[in-house]
């Protein structure tokens, strides 16, 4: 999907409240770069899934970011290496997350 693709996803009467203060990358990044050296309490990837005619974003669960390494909160498996195409920083104090990211991919493995 491309950047005109997604901005158009994006603004969609079902998402343009949810995602609207995603930043939208010119090019994927893979997200072990895009994250490098940083350390992130909660990443909440949503992918990108199309269905019967339909495309749509949904969120894909959860892990931690912590010393170049994925830590997985859900006991689902991630890819260090899945591109991001948009994301979002995000804190939640009662939840003690302190530096959250939500990133939204074509896919991961």
């Amino acid at each position: 999907m491309n950047k005109e693709e997604l901005k158009v996803l994006i603004s969609s009467e079902e998402n343009k409240d949810r995602y609207k203060d995603f930043v939208i990358l010119d090019n994927p990044v893979p997200f072990n770069e895009f994250a490098k050296d940083k350390n992130i309490d909660c990443v909440q990837p949503h992918i990108i899934i199309s269905h019967q005619g339909k495309t749509f974003i949904t969120w894909a669960g959860s892990f931690e970011w912590k010393n170049n390494e994925i830590n997985s909160l859900d006991g689902n498996c991630y890819d260090e290496t899945m591109n991001i195409l948009a994301y979002e920083w995000f804190e939640n104090k009662e939840e003690n997350v302190n530096c959250g990211l939500e990133i939204i991919v074509e896919t991961f493995n």
